[in-house]
């Protein structure tokens, strides 16, 4: 009876110090978060500051929560079609945390009518990655002190800091990898068979509700683990069963956040560009404070995997420690235990590295050439993303090690705390997403400033909005948003194309023949309208306000009150030009400009003084000359469309820029010149040393200067 009572007690106390440690690691978890962002964004009414960067893809996530936790429930429970309708999308697609979503409009008659959870997706985040990783150190490393000092490496990762508010759901969710592998680190103390199918259908369910990315990382540590599994205690049925069950949680869950429910496309271009370079580990890619960038190719930002000062420090600690007997533990190791390592580590790293492999910029392999692996990868064009579990083993083994090596529990605490320190002062304020300014209060301003578009709310149920430019789209969707519309349109990271492109030309098919829905606001941005035709008829009224051509039935609209802002065209032209925009939707303009066509003169005709103010506007004419031989097509709303771009670049190489193009909106013939005058916008509250660079772009394709060398650069001051 005693022995039994020890026991019980021991399990108890080993029980209570794990708990601990994930506390611990938690807590250290979000002073970290209010350290790098503030707790302004925790406030879930504080929605400005997700609109601020309207280029950014958190404008587009929080678009995406904000339509569908408005929109009555459907099923499958994550879709909606108030936004991009009729045929409608999932919550799945806007990259807005299904599973956050869905638990926030359970209560949403309880919340305020405007809200977001990025701010608690990402508080929560810090805290699972920092309990996790507390709780699978404090397997090897007994004293918890320790474990507190360097838990901080863990957390100051590139895949958390530098996508948490870029790609959101990606950044935030890293801790479902962590868990996983604190499955595998624990996988004695889970001894039924039962207990590990419940909790790998648990942790697939929770992956694909968070981003389908993590999916291919996490199975393959699921395989890891039954590979083990299997060679430990030969129970195939059992594992088989594991692995089915996992897989239909898989299916089943996805399809409830209405993964399948959306005719959408599954595959987008990109596949090999976006790969991780061999030197990944070592290449700061512009964010570190310490080390020099390697060279990398074009996209390969996807495989940042960039260990940190404070980590490489750790490894230099490790190979100074290393002796001849290094690799006894590895030989020593049961076959059950080296396979699935070398499994999972090996699977993923060629994953991550595929089907280009390259270092530097030299390619040393590539299959794109074999279609059934192509097509296979299609679907996760940016396979540099799957090299992060061998990311975080590869930290786990460091801190294990050099820990092992180092007995002294005082110099090893302050070891790890110095690291953790060089870490952070690295690259983690570098690299954050505007982590200074959302310290700042934000009030959005989208520029719809016409009265007409509140009173329109109330007589419209829908908005139509003719267009694939970003500047017009951001600012329709958030009115949409805002007012509870329908909208035809949006940005998904998977969307079908052919649907949207065939509602827009029906819509223009409707103005121009006057059969227009009384419900329904045709939106078409002025600088599209050529000519200033006319659609006018005896059914339908037009206006043009803050930059849109306003088409509605005249049933709703009152003419006595809006006569100072109705401007009716007195042209007699009726040229119809559903034929020019069926061209433009079609993306027939849209052609890649070829590298040995990436050629322009361009003139500047003002001085640019090499002292300027904060918040100044400088103004720049001159004049362009497409010295290629093939035409440059520069509308706004075009996806590849020709430009004028512009950085303003810090010391750290970051670009302060932010609405930094120039459209001429119209084609430049080879051989031909145009004027332009462009505005360069100095952000307020920065000072320093920056250089202002020129250059010439085609949107989605390249950056002329990278390949005939002809930029513009100029040293500023920022006072």
């Amino acid at each position: 009876m005693i022995m039994i009572n020890n026991s019980l007690t021991l399990k108890k106390i080993k029980d209570n110090k794990t708990i601990n440690a994930f506390f611990i690691g938690g807590i250290i978890g979000l002073i970290l978060f209010l350290i790098i962002y503030g707790w302004r964004i925790l406030n879930i009414t504080y929605v400005d500051w997700l609109y601020e960067d309207v280029n950014s893809d958190l404008f587009q996530t929080q678009l995406g929560a904000d339509f569908f936790l408005k929109a009555p429930w459907k099923f499958p429970l994550g879709c909606y079609d108030t936004y991009n309708y009729p045929s409608g999308t999932s919550i799945v697609f806007t990259d807005s945390i299904p599973i956050f979503a869905i638990v926030f409009k359970l209560f949403r008659g309880m919340l305020p009518t405007n809200i977001q959870y990025l701010g608690i997706w990402g508080a929560f985040s810090f805290f699972m990655q920092g309990g996790i990783s507390c709780v699978i150190l404090k397997k090897y490393i007994k004293k918890l002190s320790i474990v507190a000092a360097i838990c901080p490496i863990l957390i100051f990762n590139t895949a958390t800091i530098w996508r948490l508010y870029r790609h959101t759901s990606l950044g935030g969710g890293q801790w479902i990898i962590l868990l996983a592998l604190m499955i595998c680190v624990y996988r004695k103390n889970i001894n039924k068979t039962w207990k590990k199918v419940f909790i790998w259908s648990g942790i697939t369910a929770i992956t694909v509700s968070i981003h389908i990315y993590f999916i291919i990382m996490i199975g393959i540590i699921l395989v890891a683990y039954l590979i083990n599994d299997y060679l430990e205690n030969n129970l195939l049925k059992e594992d088989i069963l594991i692995f089915i069950s996992a897989v239909i949680s898989t299916i089943v869950s996805f399809y409830i956040i209405g993964g399948f429910a959306v005719g959408s496309s599954i595959v987008e271009e990109g596949l090999g560009m976006y790969s991780m370079n061999i030197n990944s580990l070592f290449n700061p890619m512009g964010y570190s404070n310490y080390l020099k960038d390697l060279p990398s190719n074009p996209g390969q930002y996807e495989g940042l995997q960039y260990l940190g000062a404070g980590a490489i420090i750790l490894l230099i600690a490790y190979i100074f420690s290393l002796n001849k007997d290094e690799y006894v533990w590895f030989k020593e190791l049961s076959n059950s235990k080296k396979i699935p390592i070398i499994f999972g580590i090996v699977s993923l790293t060629i994953l991550a590295l595929s089907p280009v492999i390259t270092i530097n910029t030299k390619t040393l392999v590539n299959y794109m050439f074999l279609k059934p692996i192509v097509d296979l990868l299609n679907p996760f064009r940016s396979t540099g993303r799957f090299f992060w579990p061998v990311y975080y083993v590869i930290l786990f083994f460091l801190i294990i090690k050099v820990s092992q090596k180092y007995k002294n529990t005082t110099k090893l605490f302050l070891c790890f705390a110095l690291c953790s320190c060089i870490q952070f002062s690295d690259f983690v304020m570098n690299m954050a997403y505007n982590s200074s300014g959302l310290k700042e209060k934000y009030e959005y301003n989208n520029k719809l400033e016409s009265k007409l578009w509140n009173d329109l709310a109330t007589k419209v149920k829908h908005v139509e909005l003719i267009t694939n430019g970003w500047d017009e789209y951001q600012k329709i969707a958030w009115y949409a948003a805002q007012n509870n519309l329908t909208m035809n349109t949006g940005y998904f990271s998977r969307k079908n194309y052919e649907l949207i492109e065939e509602d827009m030309i029906n819509s223009l098919k409707e103005i121009t023949t006057g059969n227009i829905r009384k419900d329904t606001m045709y939106c078409i941005p002025e600088k599209y309208i050529f000519n200033n035709e006319s659609f006018t008829n005896n059914k339908i009224v037009e206006f043009n306000v803050d930059g849109f051509r306003i088409i509605v039935s005249k049933e709703i609209i009152n003419f006595e009150k809006y006569n100072e802002i109705i401007k009716k065209e007195n042209s007699e032209s009726k040229k119809d030009i559903v034929e020019l925009y069926i061209k433009i939707l079609n993306g027939e303009l849209d052609k890649d400009i070829l590298e040995e066509n990436r050629k322009y003169q361009m003139n500047i005709n003002d001085t640019i003084n090499d002292s300027v103010n904060n918040g100044e506007i400088i103004f720049i004419s001159g004049k362009l000359k497409n010295s290629s031989n093939q035409d440059f097509y520069s509308y706004s709303f075009l996806n590849k469309s020709f430009c004028i771009y512009y950085e303003i670049i810090d010391k750290n190489g970051k670009n302060i820029a932010k609405e930094n193009r120039y459209y001429f909106n119209k084609e430049i013939k080879s051989g031909e010149s145009q004027e332009f005058k462009l505005n360069i916008d100095i952000p307020e509250n920065v000072s320093g040393n920056y250089t202002l660079k020129i250059d010439c772009l085609q949107e989605g394709v390249a950056l002329f200067g990278e390949y005939d060398g002809q930029q513009y650069l100029y040293n500023i001051k920022i006072n």
